[in-house]
Protein backbone atom coordinates (compact mmCIF):
# COMPACT_ATOMS: atom_id res chain seq x y z
CA UNK A 1 0.00 0.00 0.00
CA UNK A 2 1.39 3.09 -1.10
CA UNK A 3 1.44 5.99 1.69
CA UNK A 4 2.14 9.77 1.04
CA UNK A 5 4.37 10.62 4.22
CA UNK A 6 3.39 14.20 3.66
CA UNK A 7 -0.17 13.74 3.97
CA UNK A 8 0.14 11.06 6.57
CA UNK A 9 2.54 12.29 8.94
CA UNK A 10 0.34 15.77 9.99
CA UNK A 11 -3.03 13.52 10.29
CA UNK A 12 -1.22 11.01 12.90
CA UNK A 13 1.02 13.70 14.75
CA UNK A 14 -2.93 15.47 15.13
CA UNK A 15 -4.44 12.97 15.84
CA UNK A 16 -1.96 11.96 18.67
CA UNK A 17 -2.15 15.18 20.37
CA UNK A 18 -5.62 15.44 20.45
CA UNK A 19 -6.52 11.77 22.33
CA UNK A 20 -3.87 13.05 24.40
CA UNK A 21 -5.56 15.73 25.27
CA UNK A 22 -9.17 14.67 25.39
CA UNK A 23 -7.66 11.67 27.59
CA UNK A 24 -5.81 13.92 30.39
CA UNK A 25 -9.03 16.39 30.56
CA UNK A 26 -11.06 12.72 31.03
CA UNK A 27 -9.04 10.05 33.00
CA UNK A 28 -7.76 10.60 35.86
CA UNK A 29 -4.54 9.72 35.78
CA UNK A 30 -1.16 11.68 36.97
CA UNK A 31 1.19 10.40 34.48
CA UNK A 32 -0.57 11.02 31.49
CA UNK A 33 -1.83 14.62 32.77
CA UNK A 34 1.38 15.41 33.06
CA UNK A 35 2.51 14.09 29.56
CA UNK A 36 -0.26 15.72 27.95
CA UNK A 37 1.29 19.12 30.11
CA UNK A 38 4.93 18.95 28.79
CA UNK A 39 2.99 18.41 25.61
CA UNK A 40 1.07 21.03 25.12
CA UNK A 41 4.61 23.05 26.26
CA UNK A 42 6.45 21.14 23.19
CA UNK A 43 3.57 22.65 20.86
CA UNK A 44 4.41 25.73 22.69
CA UNK A 45 7.72 26.20 21.23
CA UNK A 46 6.83 24.94 17.98
CA UNK A 47 4.33 27.32 18.18
CA UNK A 48 7.09 30.39 18.09
CA UNK A 49 9.10 28.51 15.66
CA UNK A 50 6.13 29.04 13.51
CA UNK A 51 5.25 32.41 14.18
CA UNK A 52 9.28 33.16 13.35
CA UNK A 53 8.62 31.21 9.40
CA UNK A 54 5.13 32.84 9.33
CA UNK A 55 7.21 36.71 9.94
CA UNK A 56 9.68 35.15 7.12
CA UNK A 57 6.75 34.14 5.05
CA UNK A 58 5.41 37.30 4.80
CA UNK A 59 8.65 39.83 4.45
CA UNK A 60 9.53 37.56 1.49
CA UNK A 61 5.84 37.96 -0.01
CA UNK A 62 5.96 42.35 0.56
CA UNK A 63 9.20 42.45 -0.95
CA UNK A 64 8.34 40.81 -3.56
CA UNK A 65 5.15 43.08 -3.85
CA UNK A 66 8.05 46.02 -3.57
CA UNK A 67 10.12 44.71 -6.34
CA UNK A 68 7.50 43.97 -8.45
CA UNK A 69 5.51 47.02 -7.74
CA UNK A 70 2.18 45.16 -8.08
CA UNK A 71 -1.10 47.51 -8.72
CA UNK A 72 -2.66 48.71 -5.46
CA UNK A 73 -0.52 46.15 -3.01
CA UNK A 74 3.06 47.68 -2.88
CA UNK A 75 2.74 50.82 -1.25
CA UNK A 76 1.17 49.40 1.59
CA UNK A 77 4.01 46.74 1.58
CA UNK A 78 6.75 49.43 2.39
CA UNK A 79 4.50 50.64 4.99
CA UNK A 80 4.50 46.94 6.75
CA UNK A 81 8.01 46.19 6.27
CA UNK A 82 9.02 49.87 7.45
CA UNK A 83 7.09 49.33 10.46
CA UNK A 84 7.92 45.98 11.46
CA UNK A 85 11.64 46.81 11.24
CA UNK A 86 11.16 50.15 13.49
CA UNK A 87 9.21 47.39 15.58
CA UNK A 88 12.35 45.31 15.69
CA UNK A 89 14.74 48.26 16.33
CA UNK A 90 12.75 49.35 19.20
CA UNK A 91 12.36 45.89 20.97
CA UNK A 92 15.95 45.80 20.79
CA UNK A 93 17.14 48.86 21.46
CA UNK A 94 14.64 50.23 24.94
CA UNK A 95 13.30 46.04 25.53
CA UNK A 96 10.16 44.17 25.77
CA UNK A 97 6.65 45.45 25.97
CA UNK A 98 7.58 46.81 29.48
CA UNK A 99 9.65 49.84 28.09
CA UNK A 100 8.27 53.07 28.21
CA UNK A 101 9.62 53.59 24.51
CA UNK A 102 7.90 50.47 23.21
CA UNK A 103 4.57 51.48 24.88
CA UNK A 104 5.06 54.95 23.53
CA UNK A 105 5.49 53.39 20.16
CA UNK A 106 2.55 51.23 20.76
CA UNK A 107 -0.32 53.32 21.62
CA UNK A 108 0.74 55.44 19.24
CA UNK A 109 1.03 53.72 16.30
CA UNK A 110 -1.12 49.99 16.59
CA UNK A 111 -3.60 50.93 19.18
CA UNK A 112 -5.11 54.47 16.47
CA UNK A 113 -4.48 52.25 13.69
CA UNK A 114 -6.89 49.00 15.78
CA UNK A 115 -9.46 51.99 16.47
CA UNK A 116 -9.71 52.97 12.86
CA UNK A 117 -10.34 49.74 11.64
CA UNK A 118 -12.75 49.50 14.18
CA UNK A 119 -14.09 52.24 12.64
CA UNK A 120 -14.13 50.92 9.19
CA UNK A 121 -16.32 47.41 10.31
CA UNK A 122 -19.27 49.56 12.33
CA UNK A 123 -20.31 50.56 8.15
CA UNK A 124 -20.27 46.80 7.89
CA UNK A 125 -22.37 45.81 11.10
CA UNK A 126 -24.38 48.94 9.91
CA UNK A 127 -24.90 47.07 6.39
CA UNK A 128 -25.32 43.58 7.83
CA UNK A 129 -27.69 44.59 9.98
CA UNK A 130 -29.73 46.49 8.06
CA UNK A 131 -29.74 43.10 5.61
CA UNK A 132 -30.58 40.83 8.72
CA UNK A 133 -33.72 42.91 10.50
CA UNK A 134 -35.72 43.60 7.14
CA UNK A 135 -39.23 42.29 8.60
CA UNK A 136 -39.92 39.63 5.42
CA UNK A 137 -40.68 36.88 7.28
CA UNK A 138 -41.65 36.26 11.34
CA UNK A 139 -38.23 35.00 12.15
CA UNK A 140 -36.56 38.77 10.61
CA UNK A 141 -39.55 40.72 12.23
CA UNK A 142 -39.34 39.01 15.59
CA UNK A 143 -35.50 40.67 15.34
CA UNK A 144 -36.54 43.68 14.57
CA UNK A 145 -38.71 43.95 17.90
CA UNK A 146 -36.31 42.63 19.78
CA UNK A 147 -33.52 45.16 18.53
CA UNK A 148 -35.76 48.25 19.10
CA UNK A 149 -36.84 47.08 23.02
CA UNK A 150 -33.16 46.36 23.63
CA UNK A 151 -31.97 49.82 22.01
CA UNK A 152 -34.77 51.65 23.96
CA UNK A 153 -33.93 49.90 27.56
CA UNK A 154 -30.25 50.36 26.62
CA UNK A 155 -30.45 54.23 25.94
CA UNK A 156 -28.34 56.37 28.45
CA UNK A 157 -31.45 58.61 29.04
CA UNK A 158 -33.97 55.68 29.15
CA UNK A 159 -33.54 54.97 32.92
CA UNK A 160 -32.72 58.22 33.64
CA UNK A 161 -36.24 59.91 32.06
CA UNK A 162 -38.63 56.83 33.06
CA UNK A 163 -36.58 55.17 35.68
CA UNK A 164 -37.99 51.95 36.28
CA UNK A 165 -41.93 52.96 35.33
CA UNK A 166 -40.96 52.03 31.90
CA UNK A 167 -41.85 48.72 31.48
CA UNK A 168 -39.47 47.78 28.39
CA UNK A 169 -36.38 47.88 31.32
CA UNK A 170 -38.17 44.71 32.89
CA UNK A 171 -38.56 43.20 29.75
CA UNK A 172 -35.23 43.82 28.62
CA UNK A 173 -33.64 42.52 32.20
CA UNK A 174 -35.82 39.58 31.28
CA UNK A 175 -34.64 39.11 27.61
CA UNK A 176 -31.16 39.55 28.48
CA UNK A 177 -30.99 37.01 31.55
CA UNK A 178 -33.13 34.29 30.49
CA UNK A 179 -33.16 34.39 27.13
CA UNK A 180 -29.54 35.72 26.04
CA UNK A 181 -28.53 33.38 27.99
CA UNK A 182 -30.58 30.18 27.01
CA UNK A 183 -29.11 31.30 23.42
CA UNK A 184 -25.58 31.54 24.53
CA UNK A 185 -25.71 27.88 26.22
CA UNK A 186 -26.90 27.10 22.85
CA UNK A 187 -24.25 28.36 20.95
CA UNK A 188 -21.61 26.87 23.02
CA UNK A 189 -23.03 23.58 23.01
CA UNK A 190 -22.97 23.49 19.51
CA UNK A 191 -19.64 24.88 19.00
CA UNK A 192 -18.56 21.98 21.31
CA UNK A 193 -20.18 19.41 19.15
CA UNK A 194 -18.74 20.79 15.96
CA UNK A 195 -15.11 20.86 17.94
CA UNK A 196 -15.60 17.07 18.46
CA UNK A 197 -16.94 16.75 14.63
CA UNK A 198 -13.69 17.99 13.73
CA UNK A 199 -11.92 15.93 15.67
CA UNK A 200 -13.13 13.07 14.71
CA UNK A 201 -13.21 14.16 11.17
CA UNK A 202 -9.34 14.80 11.49
CA UNK A 203 -8.76 11.31 13.34
CA UNK A 204 -10.21 9.25 10.46
CA UNK A 205 -8.58 10.83 7.70
CA UNK A 206 -11.73 13.00 6.41
CA UNK A 207 -10.77 16.08 6.90
CA UNK A 208 -8.02 18.03 5.78
CA UNK A 209 -6.22 20.41 8.03
CA UNK A 210 -3.23 21.65 5.16
CA UNK A 211 -4.08 23.10 2.29
CA UNK A 212 -2.96 21.31 -0.94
Amino acid sequence: MNMDIKRTAPFVVIAFCILVAMASRTITYDPLRTFSSQLEHTVGVLLNFSIVVGVIMQLWMHSRNISNRKPNAWGYSIATVITFIIFVIFALSYGGTGSVMYQALYKGTLIPAHWAAEGFLVFLFFSATYRGYRARSIESLLMVVLAVISLIACGPATRAIFGESLRLNAIYDWLNAVLSTGVNRGILMTTMVGSVAFMVRVLIGKQRIMSE
